[in-house]
Parts: structure tokens; C-alpha cells; sequence
């Protein structure tokens, strides 16, 4: 494989693996929005039950009971959209391992040629610099 075939392989993994990762940012933005709002619902629950216990109106009104269900049918939807947003993640995921793998087999291959490379430039120079003593040599004997 031609050097520049390589870099420019090299060049458009880096782009595939930049653009799996910006796929994956929203999904994680989303993801820590949600376990916010679910959080949020839960230390709002636990502050309403004990105003609950104490505020005998509300509950002569039975609104402990509407804001229960309210709650529960919000952390529902919560959950549902997080799990939603968990399997987009996990396919959005196996997309960036997957370019991240391609990304670092082909820097390992890179990495190898151009090692590859530099031996033979050393050898041809080695060699050059043989031929170039040995005909001093023979230019400087006398027969």
C-alpha cells in the first residue's frame, strides 16, 4: 500500500470516528437531561410526602393522591424516554468502537510502514555509502 493511500485512509477513519462521536454527543446530552428530570422527580416525591404527612387539607382533598399519580405517570414517561435514548445510545456506541477500532488498526499499520520504510532508506543508504567507500577504494589502488 502506497504512504499516501495510507494517510488518506488514515484521514477519513479520523473522520468517520469524529463523526460517530458528534452522532453520540445529543444522545448523552439527552440521556444526563433525563436522569436530571428523574432525580429532580424523585427529591420532589420525598419533599411531598412529608408535606403531605403534615398538610391534613391536601389530604382531605385527596391531592396526595393526584400528585402521586401525576408523579408516577411521569416517572413512567421518564423512564420509557431513557430507555429509549439508551438503546440509541448503545447502537450509537458500538458505531464509535467500531470506527475507534478501524481508527487504531490503521495508525498500528501507519505506524509499521512507516517503520518499514525508514529501514529501507537505511539500508539504501548503507548501501550507497558501501558502494560510494569501495570505489574510493578501487579508485585508489595502483595496479
Amino acid at each position: 500500500m502506497k504512504k499516501d493511500d495510507l494517510a488518506g485512509l488514515l484521514e477519513i477513519s479520523l473522520t468517520v470516528f469524529e463523526a460517530s462521536q458528534a452522532k453520540l454527543h445529543p444522545i448523552l446530552k439527552e440521556e444526563m437531561r433525563l436522569r436530571d428530570l428523574l432525580a429532580d422527580l424523585s427529591q420532589d416525591a420525598a419533599v411531598a410526602r412529608l408535606s403531605f404527612q403534615t398538610d391534613l387539607n391536601m389530604r382531605a382533598v385527596r391531592a396526595d393522591e393526584a400528585w402521586n399519580t401525576w408523579a408516577e405517570q411521569n416517572r413512567r414517561t421518564l423512564n420509557l424516554k431513557l430507555a429509549q435514548i439508551l438503546a440509541q445510545k448503545e447502537v450509537a456506541m458500538a458505531s464509535v468502537k467500531k470506527s475507534f477500532g478501524k481508527l487504531e488498526a490503521l495508525r498500528a499499520i501507519s505506524a509499521v510502514a512507516k517503520k518499514e520504510s525508514e529501514a529501507r532508506l537505511a539500508v539504501r543508504n548503507s548501501d550507497a555509502q558501501l558502494q560510494a567507500y569501495l570505489t574510493r577504494v578501487n579508485n585508489t589502488r595502483t595496479f
